[in-house]
């Protein structure tokens, strides 16, 4: 199955465990419009990838202010791919917000980040990965777009990785 967002907001108002928006399994595109607030007390703040089928692309829009212990907007596992190809995925740097323990935005344990255009910036971690915390079999891949503005309070302010980087432009 496929869900379409073309505009509008989803806000994640309930406090939950994991993934504000969790359990996708098939794929997401996110054209226009807000994903917004999800707070959980494990991973994923706005959304959990955690099926091999799971599959998100941001064309447009915006997913912020996502708070969870890791993987402050997103998280990543399960061989679960995001594709940013436009629009944003910001951090809570702008308002006071701490994202999450480990990857502000996002935090890739399995499966793969790939920033094609479109800008990751402003997350924030206490521990690391201000804005992307690559682990284990996890995969950034950046071929354009923007990475920037991420702060950690331990190690790598924009991206901290003991997983696998691919840079082919950007």
């Amino acid at each position: 199955a496929v869900f379409n967002l073309y505009g509008g907001t989803l806000t994640c108002t309930t406090t939950m465990t994991n993934g504000g928006i969790g359990g996708l399994s098939g794929a997401f595109k996110m054209y226009d419009g807000t994903i917004t607030g999800g707070k959980v007390t494990g991973k994923g703040g706005n959304l959990m990838l955690e099926s091999v089928n799971a599959k998100v692309f941001v064309y447009g829009g915006t997913i912020t202010a996502g708070v969870a212990a890791d993987g402050g907007n997103v998280y990543i596992k399960g061989i679960g791919n995001l594709t940013v190809d436009g629009g944003t995925i910001s951090g809570g740097l702008d308002n006071g917000v701490k994202n999450a323990t480990n990857g502000g935005n996002v935090y890739v344990e399995k499966g793969s980040l790939n920033l094609v255009s479109g800008t990751i910036s402003g997350g924030y971690a206490s521990n690391a990965g201000g804005s992307v915390r690559v682990q284990g079999e996890g995969v950034l891949n950046i071929s354009g777009g923007t990475l920037t503005g991420g702060y950690a309070k331990g190690n790598g302010g924009n991206v901290y990785s003991i997983g696998t980087i691919a840079i082919t432009g950007g």
